[in-house]
């Protein structure tokens, strides 16, 4: 996995054809500080498919616009827009990013010490306790049960004796 991915997937979860990120939104998505030369030279902005950075924007259909380096923001633009203004995307996962702010800074210490004791990445870790958390529950999975059985008719013959037969021709 690349360490741009994440922009990656915040980008192709855009709803507009333009996105302006600062450095910082920037580096809290990847979960990383961005290279020196990200903010001095425009030239790290780039869209060239060579470079991992530019990969993780051209690959979801967007390019980075040149601006000053003086002037902080990142503005991308959607270059990939379908008949009715419909984004097209290369990302076939049904995945969706979510940002969480404000997070008290001994929980965020906590989860990464966690992650890094099962060798995994903040992100994986936050991803698999989220969902382990959206996982059905008891009474949920019952029901769902339930309404599955009910639309099977019920069957008098035994399963077992079926089982039998086919194994004795």
């Amino acid at each position: 996995m690349s360490k741009y991915e994440p922009l990656s997937r915040f980008l192709n979860d855009q709803p507009s054809s333009v996105c302006t990120l600062s450095f910082e939104q920037i580096e809290e998505l990847i979960d990383a500080a961005l290279p020196s030369g990200a903010r001095k030279s425009s030239g790290w902005w780039r869209n060239h498919q060579g470079r991992a950075q530019a990969h993780a924007w051209m690959s979801v259909g967007w390019k980075a616009i040149p601006t000053p380096r003086s002037i902080a923001p990142v503005v991308f633009e959607r270059i990939n827009i379908g008949r009715g203004g419909r984004k097209i995307t290369s990302d076939k996962s049904k995945t969706t990013q979510v940002l969480v702010r404000k997070i008290d800074q001994h929980v965020v210490a906590a989860l990464k010490q966690m992650a890094k004791s099962k060798g995994k990445s903040l992100e994986q870790e936050l991803r698999d306790i989220l969902t382990l958390a959206a996982r059905p529950r008891g009474a949920d999975l019952l029901a769902e049960m339930d309404r599955i059985r009910a639309m099977s008719p019920y069957s008098s013959v035994d399963s077992t004796d079926i089982l039998r037969e086919d194994r004795s021709r």
